[in-house]
């Protein structure tokens, strides 16, 4: 999981997950926003376009980084939108992916926690 607040107070969050299938070790990208200082989120959008490959390739990277490691995180841009690189596997290799999203809207301040 990685997380950030723009200079809207919008807080971002990407999680790496196994959605489809929690049996096999297919991970899948997924960006959500919160406006009230992550009290709650918007709906998860999915950032992966790519299927698991099942590859010697992509055996041997599941075995050696299960999650990825550290190689996904994500920053805020000046215009508020938030830049986020993840990996993925492309036609049999593993390549960095890096995507911009923006989220429309203004943080309100987050409720007192009870």
């Amino acid at each position: 999981m990685s997380m950030a607040v723009n200079n809207n107070g919008v807080l971002g969050m990407i999680m790496v997950e196994r959605r489809l299938d929690v049996r096999d070790s297919c991970l899948e990208q997924l960006f959500a926003a919160s406006f009230d200082g992550g009290d709650t989120f918007g709906p998860f959008e999915r950032l992966s376009v790519s299927s698991c490959g099942g590859s010697t390739i992509d055996a041997v990277a599941i075995r050696m980084e299960p999650t990825y490691g550290d190689y996904f995180g994500m920053v805020t841009l000046p215009d508020s939108s938030f830049r986020i690189v993840w990996p993925e596997m492309r036609q049999g290799a593993s390549a960095l992916v890096t995507a911009v999203i923006g989220v429309d809207g203004v943080a309100r301040t987050p409720s007192a926690k009870q």
